[in-house]
């Protein structure tokens, strides 16, 4: 695996957990991040497997 896409994986997990300190303080559902985390992860995953991380490469910052 790309470094680069480790970092894009542990930057999506670091927002998803600071997002769930967050959002029941905003009084929104905590189903909504896990939600949108594993939506992000399945699609970096899938990139991963499928693409060979081109996607992740192409996004990534750097």
């Amino acid at each position: 695996m790309d470094t680069r896409s480790l970092n894009l994986i542990a930057l999506a997990i670091g927002l998803f957990v600071f997002a769930s300190l967050v959002l029941p303080i905003l009084d929104l559902s905590p189903y909504l991040t896990a939600s949108l985390a594993f939506a992000l992860l399945s699609a970096i995953g899938l990139d991963t497997v499928l693409a060979d991380g081109q996607v992740t490469r192409a996004y990534a910052i750097g």
